[in-house]
C-alpha cells in the first residue's frame, strides 16, 4: 500500500467515481426541480389535493438530493489531519440525512390532507393526471439509473435515493388512483383525491424511517 503508483490510481478512480455520482444527484435535482414545480401550480389550479401532496414530496426529494449532492463534495475532498482516511463517510451521513426532511413533509402532508376531506371543495379537473403519469415513468427510470450508478460506484446515498423513488413511484400511482376516481365519479369518491393525499403521506413517512 505504500506504492505511490498504486495509490495514485487509487485516488484517480476515486475521483471519477464521485465525480459520476455527483452528475447523476445533479440530473436527480434537476428532474425534481421540474416535477416539484409542475405538481405545485397543476394540482393547486386543478384543486387536486393528491398532485399537491406528491408536488410537496418532489420538493423535499430536491432538498434531499440536494444533501446527496453535498455529501459527495464532502466525499471527494482529499484527507486532512482530522480525516486521514477521506471523508467517504461523509455519504452514508447523506444518505441517513436524506430521511429527516422526507419525515417532515409526511407529518405536513398528512394534516394537510385529513384537514381537507370534510372541507367542501372543487372536483378535480381532468388535467390533473398528466404530471402524475409523467412523474410515475420520469421516477422509475431515474431510480433504474440511480440503484445501477450507485452500486457501480459504491455510493450509499445514490443507493438511498434510488430506493427513495421506487417508494414515490407507488405513492405516485395511489395520487394517480385518487384523482381518476375523483374525477370518475364525484358523487361516491369526493373525498378520494383528499384521501390519496393522506396516502402520499404516509408513504412519505415510511420512506423517511
Amino acid at each position: 500500500m505504500n506504492d505511490p503508483d498504486l495509490i495514485a490510481r487509487l485516488d484517480d478512480q476515486y475521483d471519477r467515481k464521485i465525480k459520476l455520482a455527483k452528475r447523476v444527484a445533479t440530473v436527480a435535482i434537476a428532474l425534481n426541480v421540474a416535477l416539484s414545480a409542475t405538481k405545485l401550480i397543476v394540482g393547486h389550479l386543478a384543486h387536486s389535493t393528491a398532485v399537491f401532496a406528491d408536488g410537496i414530496e418532489n420538493a423535499c426529494d430536491l432538498f434531499g438530493s440536494g444533501i446527496v449532492l453535498f455529501g459527495l463534495h464532502v466525499a471527494a475532498q482529499p484527507p486532512d489531519r482530522d480525516h486521514p482516511y477521506g471523508h467517504g463517510r461523509s455519504e452514508t451521513i447523506a444518505g441517513l440525512a436524506v430521511g429527516f426532511p422526507l419525515g417532515v413533509s409526511g407529518l405536513v402532508i398528512c394534516y394537510q390532507s385529513l384537514h381537507s376531506i370534510h372541507v367542501t371543495s372543487h372536483r378535480p379537473e381532468l388535467f390533473a393526471v398528466w404530471p402524475m403519469l409523467v412523474s410515475i415513468f420520469a421516477k422509475a427510470d431515474a431510480s433504474s439509473g440511480k440503484l445501477f450508478y450507485g452500486r457501480k460506484l459504491q455510493s450509499e446515498a445514490l443507493i438511498a435515493d434510488a430506493h427513495h423513488d421506487g417508494v414515490e413511484i407507488v405513492s405516485g400511482v395511489v395520487a394517480l388512483t385518487a384523482v381518476g376516481l375523483s374525477i370518475y365519479d364525484p358523487a361516491h369518491f369526493a373525498s378520494a383525491d383528499h384521501w390519496g393525499g393522506f396516502v402520499v403521506g404516509i408513504f412519505v413517512l415510511y420512506t423517511a424511517w
